[in-house]
């Protein structure tokens, strides 16, 4: 069972990155300037700064729960998951700000290939938790670590939040033209 779930990982890992290369070479190959103006490049800072400050608020605050409960916690989490979800989660808000501040794309820039690569890392994430689900392996003994579903978890509530974004900020756009 575990050899099959690793062969579909490897599969589905593959077409992540030769969709992310697609995207990378038709962005390449667009001939429109793009380019960040100065506005945008505000807000990237601003997004910047907060996303890492985030981070790092809350990797102290793992630490310090951790110090406080750490037993308690690692019969539900594992250390690895606590830090990865803190990555991810200053990754989401550093995304989520930009987005919501017109700095995430680049001027001219279409919003069709980050949609592709969300939705890619979306499908990826879909299928690696339900082969854990199929297996049984899914937050086995009601603990959540890496080769469970819990990096599968994280990733699909990353890019779901990321995607969501895109799609309330394009559909205000959209109405505003109207």
């Amino acid at each position: 069972m575990h050899e099959d779930s690793f062969k579909l990982g490897i599969v589905f890992a593959i077409a992540f990155v030769i969709i992310f290369i697609l995207v990378r070479v038709i962005i390449k190959k667009e001939p429109e300037k793009k380019h960040y103006d100065e506005m945008q490049l505000q807000y990237r800072n601003k997004a910047y700064k907060i996303g890492f400050f985030s981070t790092w608020c809350l990797l102290f605050l793992a630490m310090v729960v951790e110090g406080l409960f750490g037993e308690f916690i690692k019969s539900y989490i594992s250390q690895q998951m606590i830090y990865l979800i803190v990555v991810f989660v200053g990754f989401s808000i550093f995304a989520v700000y930009s987005i919501i501040n017109d700095a995430f794309f680049r001027v001219n820039e279409k919003k069709r290939n980050y949609i592709l690569l969300c939705s890619t890392a979306l499908f990826v994430s879909v299928s690696g938790l339900v082969s854990c689900i199929k297996e049984k392996r899914f937050l086995m003994d009601g603990k959540m670590g890496m080769t469970n579903g819990g990096v599968q978890l994280v990733i699909l509530c990353a890019f779901s939040v990321i995607l969501i974004s895109i799609i309330i900020k394009s559909t205000k756009e959209r109405k505003a033209k109207a």
